[in-house]
């Protein structure tokens, strides 16, 4: 029910200030709606209605509450502009700037894989535009925490989210695996798309966020305890990488017109 999976999350989330966790004011809130929900369900006098419209108030909360958690949201511009820290590493196609965006056109029959050497990432949340010209059957996607940069995951460590056509998946990588997968929102080839994707460490787990034109595709805490095949990798800072399939082409451009409420 609404009222355990409300409680359950309470009981599990990490409260505090720091990035990953979950403010103090989030918690009290869903605090308060549990409350309010067991107070309803005990008062035999209530009509179905008003207890089936607490029931929406909770579960709103409580995507609410698993939204709130304290995360470094930044933006790629900065990244973007350094021109100098982008490396092929692996493929063969030069990279192309322009406007701020690196154009990325795989001619190849095999992999292609941009890094971006300048820093590394953990426990931070990236956001930037993306668009695919035609992805038809291929695959796209982003590597974070990245290992080695001149080899493909699944030679080194990281975490994959990669986009199809009909489909999202989230991997992790050495070995290779599948954590979740998703359907939904489309991914619409020839429009930007709003990307906002990374990764933190809660505890000894870590959090993998992929949102997509503000849609959530994935919220997913990788444990120990589902790690059927690669470990989390927490702890642990890597490099960010970009994907392109195959005979496919791709742009990584800046979110600027949101600039003014990000730190690039």
């Amino acid at each position: 029910t609404a009222l355990t999976r409300a409680r359950d999350a309470l009981a599990k989330a990490n409260i505090g200030s720091g990035v990953g966790q979950t403010p103090q004011s989030a918690a009290n809130t869903l605090q308060g709606l549990i409350d309010e929900t067991v107070i309803l369900l005990a008062d035999s006098e209530k009509m179905q209605a008003q207890i089936s419209r607490q029931t929406e108030r909770l579960e709103i909360g409580l995507i609410r509450f698993n939204n709130s958690r304290n995360v470094e949201e930044i933006s790629l511009d900065s990244a973007l502009a350094d021109t100098a820290n982008w490396k092929v590493g692996v493929g063969t196609d030069e990279i192309r700037f322009q406007d701020g965006a690196i154009l990325l056109n795989n001619t190849s029959r095999g992999d292609y894989n941009v890094v971006y050497e300048g820093r590394e990432y953990r426990d931070q949340v990236l956001k930037f535009k993306y668009k695919v010209d035609d992805l038809g059957d291929g695959t796209v996607g982003f590597f974070l925490r990245q290992q080695d940069k001149d080899v493909m995951p699944g030679e080194t460590a990281a975490y994959g989210f990669m986009i199809n056509k009909d489909n999202f998946e989230l991997r992790s990588y050495q070995p290779d695996g599948l954590l979740a997968e998703a359907s939904a929102p489309a991914f619409e080839a020839g429009k930007e798309h709003t990307m906002t994707l990374g990764t933190y460490d809660e505890g000894d787990a870590v959090r993998l966020v992929m949102r997509v034109d503000g849609e959530t595709v994935f919220e997913f805490l990788h444990e120990s305890a589902n790690a059927t095949v690669a470990k989390p990798l927490n702890g642990v800072e890597g490099y960010l990488g970009v994907y392109t399939g195959p005979g496919l082409s791709a742009q990584v451009l800046p979110i600027s017109s949101d600039k003014g409420a990000l730190r690039a």
